[in-house]
């Protein structure tokens, strides 16, 4: 369902509407979506710090929906819906709210309840092909955004994350996060100094990501022919020891294309020749 265009958020307060997910608006904010990327908790291949940075930046396109990304949108109001039948105890307020978070940040949870007490709480659809990843505890990207919910939320208390499940058998689970001041605190730290550096020159460091090789030469297109890198001994080691071993390589590389910027040579320090 479309959010309207003002929703109701907790004691009487209201919000201007959610922005759109991949608009010009939605990228130039910090989401929930973004921060287990921030925190580098991201299970996701391609989602890293470095990426995301050049990402919110301009510097590099967002990628395509993923099969993964289409199946949770396309089956969230099933979800909610389920959850509401095993919570008679709870009410439907509205879904996808919008929490800004001043002019920087904001949430949109998928559903805005109120609790047995009349609370607002919070409720998050989930879909997964593995049950077992839920069978003793929340996935920690899945904690650390929920809890980014509850930064944006000051009135939420909880958030309900409703898990469905393919194995070991189709199912619908709930998982309740109790907030946690300490660790909110934290995150809002962490998450308003990656906002900060996006108007400096200061990359997040690099990952063991292949994906961020191609995006590092994305970056930085335009090669000097005359200018020449000078490597430390350690990254040289490192790549060389790297060779024999091909999965290391692209992260290595990564690094020593980030090393070299715009130069078209690298050397060692000693002066051999390592690439171009």
């Amino acid at each position: 369902r479309q959010a309207p265009a003002a929703l109701v958020l907790g004691r009487g307060e209201w919000a201007v509407s959610a922005p759109t997910p991949g608009s010009p608006e939605w990228r130039r904010l910090i989401t929930a979506s973004k921060v287990a990327t921030i925190l580098n908790l991201a299970p996701w291949e391609g989602e890293t710090p470095y990426l995301l940075w050049h990402r919110m930046r301009g510097n590099l396109p967002w990628g395509d929906e993923t099969r993964a990304m289409l199946r949770g949108s396309m089956l969230e109001d099933a979800v909610l819906d389920w959850w509401l039948v095993d919570h008679p105890g709870h009410t439907e307020v509205s879904r996808q709210p919008y929490y800004p978070l001043g002019d920087w940040a904001g949430a949109t949870p998928d559903m805005l309840v109120t609790g047995p007490d009349g609370a607002p709480e919070l409720v998050d659809a989930k879909t997964t092909g593995d049950g077992y990843a839920w069978a003793t505890e929340v996935p920690v990207y899945y904690f650390a955004s929920s809890q980014w919910q509850m930064a944006c939320a000051p009135d939420v208390q909880r958030v309900h994350l409703a898990a469905l499940t393919g194995k070991p058998r189709f199912d619908l689970t709930s998982h309740v996060v109790e907030r946690d001041d300490e660790v909110i605190a934290h995150i809002v730290r962490e998450c308003r100094a990656f906002y900060d550096s996006l108007s400096g020159d200061t990359e997040p460091p690099l990952s063991t990501s292949p994906a961020e090789y191609e995006a590092i030469r994305t970056v930085h297109p335009d090669i000097d022919p005359d200018e020449v890198a000078v490597l430390d001994d350690e990254l040289v080691d490192r790549y060389l020891g790297d060779i024999a071993h091909a999965e290391r390589v692209p992260a290595t590389k990564a690094r020593i294309l980030q090393a070299m910027g715009r130069a078209r040579r690298a050397k060692s320090v000693a002066g051999q020749t390592i690439c171009r």
